[in-house]
């Protein structure tokens, strides 16, 4: 079940954000990257939550996602300032 989760949890993320830019809607765009965010995060913790205090390539491997996490948001707003330039 897991797995099926997970699955369908991607494909209503990848359609809000499909939805959202086809028809001119920033905030399911918007709505769409956060639960990415929060799913990688759930993930990571999920994973690596046990072996977390003993090693800090897990924290640095944190930091490398929350840097992905803003060169997404980067991304998003210039996909929603070109929606609304349209």
């Amino acid at each position: 079940y897991p797995l099926l989760f997970n699955v369908l949890v991607a494909v209503l993320v990848l359609g809000a954000v499909v939805v959202g830019y086809v028809n001119d809607e920033p905030w399911l765009v918007t709505l769409g990257l956060a639960w990415v965010g929060i799913d990688l995060l759930a993930r990571y913790l999920d994973l690596f939550w046990d072996m977390l205090p003993r090693s800090l390539v897990f924290v640095g491997v944190g930091g490398v996602i929350l840097l992905l996490a803003f060169v997404l948001e980067r991304q998003r707003r210039g996909l929603v300032g070109r929606m609304d330039a349209r």
